[in-house]
């Protein structure tokens, strides 16, 4: 394994790519529920002054359905008045008639209470569907909008993809199959640099032997905490020769004029 280290370091930054870009796809998917949310909030809202409405539209035509019932009762009574021989039943009657018509009195109060109520939320409804059909555009909109990023960025990680599996097939298979097992285990990292004779994934110091074989390069060598493989990071570009120390040292002082 240790001669395709550097493949292997080369395709773990393509899984690493691939894993960011996935992770920025599924970072859509909250935006996008909490801008359906806030739509479905808007249709609740119209639809509860449209169910409101409806209510007291119902409530309208039964009341009205009272009125016409209580005076087709005031109506037959008044003609059952004079085939009654008695005083009394006729008084009865009488009674029967005034509290029909009173009933009819109290629907048509009512009718005229729902009226008001129909009138006001006929307006209220007609308010909230002209402010529901400019928020529904909105959001719709932003919804398209984050979708089509969404898109985006699922097809890129899928390019990457698809880069990064052409690439692993360049490399021995039971190469790529130990580092694929050994990434899985421990959350996309299979090859981590010794920093400081320490593992870089689990930060457990090394013990000797081991720093000296990551050193030396001349095995793979394994975590002993992690299971992950070592490596040993190149010297900084930037770093200064000792035997250049002087040199850099002056040429960073600054010049004093001679006294």
């Amino acid at each position: 394994m240790l001669e395709q280290l550097p493949s292997l370091i080369a395709l773990q930054q393509h899984d690493i790519a691939v894993d960011e870009l996935s992770e920025k796809a599924k970072q859509f998917d909250p935006l996008i529920q909490k801008k359906t949310k806030a739509l479905d909030a808007l249709r609740a809202d119209l639809k509860s002054a449209k169910d409101k409405l409806s209510g007291n539209t119902l409530k309208k035509k039964e009341l009205e359905g009272e009125v016409e019932s209580k005076q087709a009762l005031v109506k037959k009574h008044q003609g059952e008045l004079n085939s009654l021989k008695s005083n009394d039943a006729y008084k009865a009657m009488l009674g029967e008639i005034e509290n029909a018509k009173n009933a009819v009195r109290e629907a048509e109060d009512k009718i005229l209470v729902v009226m008001e109520a129909i009138d006001a939320g006929d307006r209220e409804y007609k308010e909230r569907e002209k402010k529901f059909k400019t928020d529904e555009a909105a959001l719709k909109a932003e919804i398209q909008k984050i979708e089509q990023e969404k898109a985006a960025a699922a097809d890129l990680a899928a390019k990457r993809k698809q880069e990064r599996d052409a690439y692993a097939a360049t490399l021995p298979a039971n190469v790529v199959s130990q580092y694929d097992a050994i990434r899985k285990k421990r959350g996309g990292l299979a090859i981590v640099p010794m920093v400081n004779n320490s593992c870089a994934g689990c930060h457990m110091q090394l013990p000797p032997h081991r720093v000296n074989e990551v050193k030396k390069a001349k095995v793979a060598v394994m975590c002993e905490s992690c299971n992950r493989i070592l490596y040993l990071p190149p010297e900084p570009t930037n770093a200064v020769p000792a035997n250049n120390a002087g040199t850099a040292k002056d040429a960073a002082a600054p010049t004093g004029s001679a006294s």
